[in-house]
């Protein structure tokens, strides 16, 4: 049998029938938080590691399903002594429009 001669159809869900091969490629832990975050903005489905721990998976499903709410997770900060081109350098680097400042970070 050739490989286009193979059906690879697989139900999803109860209701949710796909037509390619799940998932498309050996999964490893590389499918992480953050582009996890990034595929459910977009509408797309992601999938813990099946490896980690009951507890762990459910902490990273926490995490994404937070992330929805605009919550930020883990901010950027900066303390009260940074100068302001150091500021606007570290905007730069994580392309955001402004940065907490505290005191005991940066």
């Amino acid at each position: 049998m050739l490989a286009t001669e193979v059906d690879t159809a697989t139900n999803f869900a109860r209701k949710l029938k796909v037509n390619i091969r799940w998932p498309p490629r050996p999964w490893t832990r590389s499918r992480n938080r953050a582009l996890a975050i990034a595929i459910a903005r977009q509408g797309g489905i992601g999938m813990v590691h099946r490896n980690m721990p009951i507890d762990r998976q459910g902490e990273e499903v926490d995490r994404v399903k937070r992330s929805e709410s605009g919550m930020i997770v883990d901010p950027v900060t900066i303390s009260p002594d940074i100068t302001l081109r150091q500021a606007l350098e570290i905007m730069t680097k994580y392309k955001i429009s402004g940065l907490p400042v505290t005191r005991g970070c940066g």
